[in-house]
């Protein structure tokens, strides 16, 4: 049979979940003159409940029509239910033509399953006196009926708010399966950089300029380069022995004014560090020697960076929760304050996808012995680490982030950890 008419269930494949009503049209496509039609369409009995049926508006085009359910039952044999309807045009006139819906029906779901919706014993006749059959394929559709899922990140513990570079963080992260089905998922963790530290050496000469080895000096000096929010760290040498003091003009006046960073005069080494927190070009210079020692300073406008901490698979079985540690390697990552963030992907047949995503804490990634998260290592982390020395996790004098290399205990190995920083900045 060569024919273009198609009559068919539409959309040929529908998803639902049990207990989720969901609709399927019988539709015609490309009939021409179609005066009435008829059909019986089987559903599992099992799987779907049949709750209405209703014509569609395609035969009314043609005019006013007779529509009536000669059968309308779940229980038409043990196996399946049974749907037949029929609808006509009233009166003499010509059918409708092209494509359109003849009728929709609704189910509802009882168990989770594939269900094929079968078409059989399809009529479609024209308006001809006597009428005529219209020939024409049939379509069956399938739909897809799924347990009710749902997986949670419902918390997010920061162990260690501070954290070594080049050490480790240890994040908890709480999961759930708040759904019917047992469930194997993978829980994937993430760290947006909200800022960095920008760790640069500057020596400077009142002869040759600025450079960040003492032998690249150069008049102007390097182009030293941040995001917007970063944290700019120096380490300022004077290679001459003469006074030097770093500032960044903002104004373009040559002076260093309130409000542009300012260090310290030093005629050695000194640490000075400030935020980067206006954006644009601008220069930096020696306020004792601006002839030669000057450069470009460039702050850029943010655009945050995330980086991937770890992925861990997780079997939970219905109504169940667990608690994943993370370990972070913050080996080469770039010090900063990372926000964390932990997701789910979504499972088939999920609706509420909004708890698959949790974003709630920091850590921030720092010299290692800045236990304080103030960017350098200072007397003050000394002390706070001695007061925690000797203990374990899970002891009231723990903390979490005096515990550089995450071994669960503050002992001498942390102590000489921060010691080789003592002094330095960031």
């Amino acid at each position: 049979m060569e024919t273009g008419t198609e009559i068919y269930i539409d959309p040929i494949l529908s998803s639902a979940l049990i207990g989720e009503n969901f609709q399927v049209n019988i539709s015609v496509s490309q009939v021409n003159d179609l005066a009435g039609w008829d059909f019986k369409l089987y559903y599992p009995n099992e799987i779907l409940n049949a709750t209405s049926i209703t014509e569609g508006p395609f035969l009314q085009t043609a005019g006013a029509t007779l529509f009536w359910e000669e059968e309308f039952t779940d229980n038409h044999n043990e196996t399946f239910g049974r749907i037949w309807a029929a609808c006509v045009l009233q009166g003499q006139g010509s059918g409708a033509s092209g494509n359109g819906t003849l009728a929709t029906v609704t189910f509802k779901p009882k168990s989770n399953g594939n269900a094929t919706l079968n078409l059989d014993q399809t009529e479609l006749i024209d308006s001809q006196m006597p009428p005529q059959d219209i020939e024409h394929l049939t379509s069956d559709g399938l739909a897809q009926i799924l347990t009710p899922r749902d997986l949670a990140v419902t918390d997010i513990s920061i162990i260690k708010t501070v954290a070594a570079q080049n050490f480790c963080a240890r994040i908890n992260v709480t999961v759930a399966n708040q759904g019917d089905l047992n469930e194997t998922f993978t829980t994937t963790l993430e760290g947006t950089r909200g800022f960095s530290v920008i760790d640069t050496s500057l020596f400077g000469s009142a002869s040759e300029g600025w450079g960040f080895t003492p032998s690249t000096i150069t008049s102007p000096g390097p182009t030293i380069v941040a995001n917007e929010g970063d944290f700019v760290s120096l380490e300022l040498t004077s290679q001459d022995s003469a006074v030097h003091s770093f500032f960044i003009d903002y104004d373009g006046d040559a002076v260093p004014d309130a409000g542009e960073p300012t260090s310290p005069d030093f005629t050695t080494t000194t640490h000075y560090g400030f935020d980067a927190d206006t954006t644009g070009s601008f220069t930096y210079y020696c306020q004792y020697n601006k002839i030669t020692m000057y450069g470009d300073f460039v702050v850029n406008t943010m655009t945050p960076t995330t980086i991937q901490i770890g992925m861990q698979n997780t079997t939970l079985a219905s109504g169940a929760s667990e608690i994943i540690t993370f370990y972070w390697d913050t080996t080469g990552a770039t010090k900063g304050n990372y926000t964390i963030s932990a997701n789910i992907d979504v499972a088939l047949g999920e609706n509420d996808t909004d708890n698959n995503e949790l974003v709630d804490g920091w850590v921030l990634v720092t010299l290692a012995g800045d236990v304080d998260g103030d960017l350098d290592v200072d007397i003050f982390d000394i002390v706070t680490m001695s007061a925690a020395y000797g203990s374990s996790e899970g002891e009231l004098r723990y903390a979490p982030n005096c515990d550089l290399n995450c071994d669960g205990k503050v002992d001498i190995f942390d102590i000489v950890i921060a010691a080789g920083n003592y002094g330095q900045t960031a």
